[in-house]
């Protein structure tokens, strides 16, 4: 079991200026909604969610469809099912499902979380403060609550670290992905390995952007060319 109590600072950070105080943990967290379910449908839920969207989506998709039926108010199972549909290659139906259980639970964590990073892939980072209240920390956006799952601590760090660097607040990207070294599992290892390439690039990464961008001046791009160039092979 992973608990660890974790006091939450922002030196040098100027967006955020409170400190909290909570605890992340592996365990499960409590939702009413699901524990109340029977015992063998709670079961076949977290089977589903935990293995079989990674490993058989195409076998996932119809369990959560018609889970979904049956429940319609837990939200985790739209989440299952955006995941499922994504490891498939349907990126517009994990996307349509994204939205929709945004717009059913606004203020269910994963939701939020899922609908943030699909508009920074649309590069609409501006909706990233609107989803998240300006709010840029867990306890925070949740002044209640004093527990909070790994993969919702997770969520939330990777997707602001990617919000700052989209908007290039570089040192703020860097504050949140020093957030996420704090509390990852084995399953987080390919994050931050993307995280740590895309703010600490190598000596020669920094040489071709460099050149890639000298380049761009000198065969005349457009300010608004170079900048949409630079976003999409994030080149600094």
């Amino acid at each position: 079991m992973m608990t660890k109590k974790f006091l939450n600072e922002f030196p040098g950070m100027i967006v955020i200026k409170n400190f909290f105080d909570y605890t992340v943990t592996d365990e499960p967290i409590e939702v009413k909604e699901f524990d109340r379910l029977p015992e063998d449908i709670k079961q076949t839920i977290i089977e589903t969610g935990s293995e079989l969207i990674y490993k058989q989506p195409d076998k996932a998709i119809p369990i959560i469809e018609n889970l979904m039926t049956k429940i319609t108010d837990l939200p985790m199972l739209y989440n299952h099912l955006s995941v499922a549909y994504q490891n498939i290659g349907n990126y517009e139906k994990s996307k349509e499902i994204t939205v929709e259980c945004y717009k059913k639970f606004p203020d269910y964590i994963m939701g939020r979380c899922n609908y943030a990073a699909a508009c920074l892939v649309e590069n609409k980072p501006f909706m990233v403060t609107v989803i998240f209240n300006d709010k840029y920390d867990l306890q925070a956006l949740y002044p209640k609550r004093k527990i909070f799952h790994v993969d919702e601590y997770v969520a939330f760090n990777r997707v602001l670290c990617m919000y700052f660097y989209q908007i290039e607040d570089i040192e703020n990207a860097k504050i949140y992905y020093n957030k996420l070294l704090h509390h990852t599992t084995d399953k987080h290892k390919q994050l931050i390995k993307f995280l740590k390439k895309v703010l600490y690039p190598s000596l020669f990464r920094r040489i071709c952007n460099w050149l890639t961008i000298k380049i761009s001046y000198i065969l005349g791009c457009t300010n608004e060319e170079l900048k949409s160039y630079r976003h999409t092979y994030k080149i600094k």
